[in-house]
Parts: structure tokens; sequence; C-alpha cells
């Protein structure tokens, strides 16, 4: 299952990380986010383990830095939780320690309690300047898990990104024409973001399930 999603140069296909590899070709991608699991347990779909040995999700981490850092020159963005933000950081680290940047993405949910903290924010971990300047804390974007307060349409999926919070990102790291990539591409925000502005987008997911459901909201959005 390899078909394009359609004509704003926009695709996604089923496999793990490394198969983007083929999808690319010769093209050489300008910015990769990725939102990845964060190995919490989550109920994913096509049978999808989300509760790793220690050992197996750093190996993951590791996997996705070195490819992310690659297929792009460096240039990636990553959206984690508080509590595995040491695990990531020390894995893109290995690559260019004088590179990161970290976004703090305001939750004003009062959050889940870690060590005796509310956690309260989300980090986005940057590897490279942004295009456009923007402050290093984004307090206005209402993010999933906020209950009410959270107004985006929510596709079948146990952990999904904010569109909003992926435009934000999109807009302030890449150009118009930018090649955007995607290798836990889960239900689409990344591709629905680099379609709205712009920008043409390859990606990768696991599970065939949030594929389908990712050109289904692809097609919603752009294939009238």
């Amino acid at each position: 299952m390899t078909s394009s999603v359609g004509r704003l140069a926009g695709e996604i296909h089923v496999g793990d990380c490394e198969t983007i590899r083929e999808h690319l070709g010769d093209r050489r991608a300008d910015f990769c986010f990725i939102d990845p699991p964060y190995n919490q347990g989550k109920p994913y779909a096509d049978g999808i383990g989300d509760k790793l040995p220690l050992s197996s999700y750093w190996g993951l981490v590791k996997r996705a830095c070195a490819l992310g850092m690659e297929l792009t020159g460096g240039r990636m963005a990553v959206l984690v939780s508080v509590k595995l933000l040491p695990i990531w950081m020390s894995a893109i680290a290995a690559h260019n320690p004088t590179a990161l940047h970290t976004i703090a993405v305001r939750k004003r949910a009062k959050g889940v309690r870690i060590n005796g903290l509310f956690n309260q924010w989300v980090p986005i971990i940057a590897t490279a300047r942004p295009v456009t300047a923007c402050p290093d804390l984004w307090d206005d974007i209402r993010l999933p898990g906020e209950g009410y307060f959270f107004r985006e349409a929510r596709p079948e999926h146990p952990a999904p990104t904010s569109l909003e919070l992926t435009k934000r990102v999109i807009e302030h790291f890449t150009r118009p024409g930018d090649l955007v990539i995607d290798f836990f591409a889960g239900a689409g925000a990344t591709m629905l973001a680099s379609s709205e502005l712009g920008r043409d987008f390859v990606g990768v997911e696991a599970s065939a399930t949030y594929v389908d459901c990712a050109r289904a909201r692809w097609e919603t959005e752009f294939g009238g």
C-alpha cells in the first residue's frame, strides 16, 4: 500500500521508520517533524506495541534521531513528553550537541503529577534555528488532554497530535515549497499542516488503520 494521497505532493505510506528512504528516492528532505510514541501503553491499532523494554525503546529513539538528522542535513524537531526529554535530547546531542533548542508549549490544564510536580508544559526539541523568528514559549495553543478546551477535530487515534501546534512548527521552521517528512505520521497532522502551508510532504506510519485515517482527513480538506 504505497499510493499517494493527492495532488499537493503529499503522500503517506505504511511502513516503519526506515522505509521512508524508498519513498524519498533521491530527494533530499528539508525538515523532519515527529511526534513519536511515548512508550506509555497506548492502545494503538494493528497490534503496535507501546510498552517496550527500556533498552528497546532507547534503540528506537537512537534510530529515529539518526534518521531524521541524516535525511534532512540536521534539521528536525521532536515533540516529546517532559518525562522522556532527557532520553531524546541525549540521542540528538550525539549528532550535534550545539544545535539543540527547546520550545516550551504551555499546558493550561493542571497536568499529570510526576515526581511531585504537575506537568504543565510540553517540549519541542529543535535541531536548527527557525527560518522565521518565534518565541520559545508558546502559550496560546490548546493540546490534546485539555478536555473541553481542546476544540480541534479528534481523529480515531489514541494520541493525536495537535494540528495547530504542527502548523506552528512547519510555519516557523520551513519555507513554502520545502519537503517535510514524518516517519511517525500517525493520523496525518504533519501532512495536513504541510499541505495547508504549501509544503511538500512524505510520511510513513506503521499502522494501516491510521494511514487510512490520514488519507481520509486529507481528502476531506483538499480532495474536493
